[in-house]
């Protein structure tokens, strides 16, 4: 009942919008995600982006933080354009202002949430940079590109990888009881592990690549190098 009431009025795509990102204890229903994940598959140009940057006004963590967790799905899984868009519109994942007063909870969580939304933004600012992620790929895929980069491409491809994996790591989760997590942050966490074994991974092809070729590196590429691995 309430759930229909909050949707009342909207249109299908931010009915589904706000049933995935519903303030309840549970992470985004399965078949709510699919359903947007299909619409950006199935028509790339449309932007909703700003259905769930709705989501971002509302003062409740578990709201907020499965916002974020959509758009990081969309990111992997939705059409590329979706990237692209969000890319543009990057200044709506800035959540450092965001804080849910409601509880000891809530304060706990809130920090969760604006670390969240800084890695979503740098996992933006990587794709646009680099205009690939290799999140969205298979990893086979994603190491075959690691190995075409040129010199100069792979140490910064490298570099900005390390950048993106530090805003993962600073996602740090909060829980009131060490032997039980959320489950709404806890389908945040599956979603970061998927993320920070590909990172490793192109990381270590990177660090490969560059063992591989050292000798052909400039001093400055050398020392960049080891600087992005240190």
């Amino acid at each position: 009942m309430l759930r229909a009431l909050a949707t009342a009025g909207l249109s299908d795509t931010a009915q589904h919008v706000v049933k995935a990102c519903y303030g309840d204890d549970h992470p985004p229903k399965e078949k709510h995600v699919t359903k947007l994940v299909n619409l950006s598959l199935s028509n790339p140009t449309f932007n909703f982006i700003h259905h769930l940057a709705q989501r971002f006004q509302i003062d409740d963590w578990r709201v907020v933080m499965k916002a974020l967790s959509v758009i990081h799905r969309l990111c992997r899984e939705g059409h590329i354009n979706f990237m692209h868009m969000l890319s543009a519109r990057n200044h709506v994942l800035n959540l450092s202002a965001f804080l849910d007063r409601s509880s000891t909870m809530s304060w706990g969580q809130s920090r969760v949430v604006r670390a969240y939304g800084d890695y979503i933004a740098e996992k933006v600012y990587v794709f646009r940079k680099l205009s690939f992620s290799g999140e969205r790929v298979s990893l086979r895929d994603s190491k075959e590109h690691v190995m075409k980069l040129s010199h100069g491409a792979v140490i910064n491809a490298a570099t900005m990888w390390v950048a993106q994996l530090s805003k993962l790591i600073d996602v740090k989760p909060y829980m009131e009881d060490p032997d039980h997590m959320h489950p709404v942050p806890a389908n945040v966490f599956h979603l970061l592990l998927r993320d920070v074994f590909r990172l490793y991974s192109m990381l270590n092809v990177s660090m490969f690549r560059f063992l591989q070729d050292h000798i052909k590196y400039t001093v400055d590429q050398a020392r960049a190098a080891l600087k992005a691995f240190n």
